[in-house]
């Protein structure tokens, strides 16, 4: 079965595209492979992932990827009132 076909994102009059490229520092841990919040936060907006979407850090290691998933859900949506 396909899945339900999303509505592409506007701002301003333009569809909002993430870029196919990320320039940001390492994580700083001591975890070999960790991934900082920033590239998570990029491969969710390439994904168009959506805040009730289900997602599985397949190889949880550091843990880094699972909080900014959390962190990124707890964001409020554009226009909600916190």
């Amino acid at each position: 079965m396909r899945p339900a076909k999303r509505k592409r994102r506007w701002k301003n009059g333009m569809m909002t595209t993430p870029s196919d490229w990320l320039v940001t520092p390492a994580a700083q841990t001591d975890f070999f492979g960790a991934k900082p919040p920033q590239f998570t936060w990029w491969v969710l907006a390439c994904l168009g992932v959506q805040r009730d979407d289900d997602f599985t850090d397949l190889f949880p290691g550091s843990g880094a990827v699972g909080r900014a998933w959390e962190a990124w859900r707890a964001q409020l949506p554009l226009g909600a009132v916190g």
